[in-house]
């Protein structure tokens, strides 16, 4: 749904109307109303991250990758966070962050590496997400709109831009960002956006910076409840995906095929990123890949839905920072070191490549470099 490119020597960005429209086809038939139409937001969410200079913020790499199996503990304890954020919007005279405070104290000594490697994430993505909810803002209010006029609109659509209760790691730094980020707007905080440039997130800053000390708060089984849920249904249906991949890289009757990134012909897609919590290396691994390949021998391989490990160590030289796409043998036509599939997700015609068995006997197909 987004491009980036150049128009008349300008970096320029891209939206799909067909894209942006489908989402406000599918949130009518879902009986939501929009604040506006989702190109404005996706568009402002985007050119925030590519025509800003977000490319040059200093901040560590981080990951939203998930843990299979999922634990669901986290998520209640970022979603009981944002709920407390959530709880001081629009700003008025019962403004307390001593909530916040708390649980933001059991997320970093119950799950510090988690905290610390979305981090970047509630930096960049709630950054882009704030800009967006405060754009749709001006549009109603226009640019010599105050702040606090601002923040108060965008407090009115909060479940739109920060529904919070969806229990989804990847979606939790939007909705910290527009949280954070407009109570740190309303209240005309300082050096907040610099500080989020340099790698802490709105949120932790609001906290921090304003010395906030933590009130106790008591749990919340219904919210408890709906995170071990979500989760829960979340990690049944990556495992209809996940377990039969694994099945398929220990069978000694399927090729595995590594595919450089670099390959890509175009764009891809991805129902997601994994890894596997309980095994050494914890293993990544993309849901559903889509992708064409053109390996530099010049045969286009397409890979229509296949969940993958990716970067893994593999048998084959000369292919770094590859997805390993599996194809049954009996898919594949050997024409000597020249191979054909007639597989529905993986298929290819003439592609020149060695094969390899691997040290627990398994084969591979390595393509020419």
């Amino acid at each position: 749904p987004v491009e980036i490119g150049y128009f008349e020597d300008v970096v320029t960005l891209g939206i799909s109307l067909d894209y942006t429209q489908t989402v406000n086809d599918a949130a009518a038939e879902a009986g939501l109303e929009l604040w506006h139409d989702f190109a404005i937001s996706l568009a402002f969410h985007e050119g925030f991250h590519f025509l800003s200079g977000q490319s040059e913020w200093n901040i560590s790499p981080g990951s939203r990758s998930i843990p299979y199996p999922e634990p669901w503990e986290p998520r209640y304890l970022r979603a009981a966070y944002g709920t407390a954020f959530s709880a001081n919007l629009p700003l008025d005279d019962g403004f307390d962050l001593g909530p916040a405070a708390h649980w933001r104290s059991r997320l970093l000594s119950q799950f510090p590496q988690e905290m610390q490697t979305i981090r970047s994430y509630d930096c960049t993505e709630g950054s882009a997400e704030f800009v967006a909810a405060m754009m749709n803002a001006l549009v109603d209010l226009g640019c010599d709109a105050e702040p606090s006029a601002l923040v108060d609109r965008i407090s009115e659509h909060l479940d739109e831009f920060a529904p919070i209760t969806h229990f989804s790691g990847g979606r939790e730094p939007y909705d910290l960002g527009v949280l954070a980020g407009s109570i740190l707007r309303g209240l005309e905080a300082p050096g907040w956006e610099t500080a989020t440039e340099t790698g802490t997130p709105p949120h932790d800053y609001l906290i921090v910076a304003g010395g906030v000390t933590a009130t106790p708060q008591a749990d919340d089984p219904d919210l408890q409840a709906g995170a071990q849920a979500a989760t829960e249904e979340r990690t049944l249906a990556a495992g209809m995906e996940i377990e039969p991949m694994l099945e398929r890289m220990a069978d000694p009757t399927v090729y595995r095929i590594p595919l450089a990134f670099s390959w890509i012909a175009g764009s891809f897609g991805l129902g997601g990123f994994y890894h596997l919590a309980n095994e050494p290396n914890q293993p990544p691994l993309m849901l559903r890949y889509r992708a064409l390949h053109q390996t530099p021998s010049g045969t286009l391989v397409d890979v229509d839905g296949l969940t993958s490990f990716y970067g893994i160590p593999h048998p084959c030289t000369g292919i770094g920072g590859a997805i390993i796409v599996t194809v049954p043998m009996a898919d594949v036509d050997d024409a000597g070191m020249v191979y054909s599939s007639t597989n529905d997700i993986v298929q290819f015609e003439e592609l020149a490549a060695l094969e390899v068995t691997d040290s627990d006997g398994l084969p591979w197909l390595c393509p020419d470099v």
